[in-house]
């Protein structure tokens, strides 16, 4: 009758539907780029359903896992193995959905990083009958990561082992970064100078002129060098600070403390000083080079002499003897810088315009530290 022919007809149409949504939802499910899954709740993780999506992640076909032919746990990496059932585990005891990361070898041996998101499926009674969710390929990100951190153990590696003091600042003087690998070179700590303006930290004088030092960088775009003195623990400390464009909004300063070599080049000065003040003429041979050449006389060798330092810079001191070389006081010198030996005689020497004086001649050797 017509009720009837008119049920089959509704029945064929809910059955079309019903095949209609189910093959929407696995052509969704198929072409997603990674695995919807539905496993037991075992060592193996034996499946019950796996995507098409296993195929191109792992190399093995849907078929092969629903068969038994392998399993996750054998192309897993025996060192997750316990943490993926651990994890599981404890989610699963409290009802709560897992995230797992952890590495497979693929069918062609290459190694992944895979992210699993899952959870427990009960049944009325609370049972838990199965486990689904969704693995996805996560082997770029993990390779990004572990670069990210090689290239900052080397960064780190290298500001650890460069004694400079190093900044970065917006074009307005502000700090956004700060490294110092001594405190002693800071007047205040680390934590207060991030995100607070040069003006608030230098002082003035010293702001005023690495400020016009970073203008210029600013506008020229290249290398600006101030040196400068501070006062840092009651201790006047001399740097030295080069400022560079570090891109189109920021500036990198690398500050380097020039105490010590600024001390021993005013101690050299000083030392230079007593020398050019003497009354004595002093003079100085490089002996690591033949010939002995003068590489240094004072204002007293020029006087008493009358050849001036261009004159005698690079000679060796026999011309001061002219012909007259047959003094046995010539051969103790020679025996003396050939030991290495301090030694005093009087020589017969001569002034540039030919006269005769008796010099009376102190050598004393001057050792570097390795001697």
């Amino acid at each position: 009758n017509s009720t009837d022919t008119h049920n089959k007809v509704t029945k064929t149409g809910d059955k079309k539907a019903l095949q209609e949504i189910i093959r929407r939802y696995d052509s969704l499910i198929n072409n997603l780029p990674g695995i919807v899954y539905r496993c037991k709740n075992n060592r193996n993780w034996d499946m019950e359903f796996i995507s098409k999506g296993c195929k191109q992640l792992t190399g093995y076909s849907a078929e092969d896992f629903i068969n038994g032919n392998i399993n996750f746990t054998s192309i897993t990496l025996q060192e997750d193995h316990e943490q993926i059932w651990n994890n599981t585990q404890k989610s699963l005891k409290l009802i709560e959905s897992f995230n797992l990361e952890y590495r497979i070898k693929t069918k062609k041996g290459q190694l992944k990083y895979l992210w699993e998101q899952g959870e427990g499926v009960f049944d009325g009674n609370g049972k838990l009958i199965a486990i689904e969710g969704y693995i996805t390929d996560i082997t770029s990100q993990k390779k990004a990561e572990q670069a990210l951190r090689a290239n900052e153990a080397k960064t780190k590696a290298l500001l650890e082992a460069i004694p400079d003091i190093m900044y970065i600042q917006d074009y307005d003087s502000n700090y956004l970064d700060f490294y110092v690998p001594d405190s002693k070179n800071i007047n205040i700590p680390l934590e207060k100078i991030i995100g607070k303006n040069m003006k608030d930290i230098l002082p003035p004088k010293l702001f005023k002129k690495v400020r016009e030092a970073q203008e210029k960088t600013i506008k020229d775009r290249c290398l600006q060098l101030v040196e400068y003195s501070q006062s840092i623990n009651d201790e006047i400390r001399y740097f030295e600070a080069r400022i560079v464009p570090l891109n189109n909004h920021s500036l990198l300063t690398i500050i380097r403390d020039k105490t010590e070599a600024q001390v021993k080049e005013i101690s050299l000065k000083t030392k230079r000083n007593a020398l050019a003040s003497a009354s004595n003429g002093i003079i100085i041979t490089d002996a690591k080079q033949t010939g002995l050449p003068i590489i240094y006389c004072n204002n007293a060798f020029e006087k008493i002499t009358g050849y001036t330092e261009e004159e005698v810079l690079g000679r060796n001191c026999q011309f001061l003897q002219n012909d007259d070389r047959d003094q046995k006081e010539i051969g103790i010198i020679k025996n003396a810088i050939t030991n290495a030996e301090p030694c005093n005689v009087v020589l017969r020497n001569y002034k540039k315009n030919g006269e005769l004086f008796w010099n009376d001649v102190t050598i004393t050797p001057i050792h570097n530290e390795v001697n």
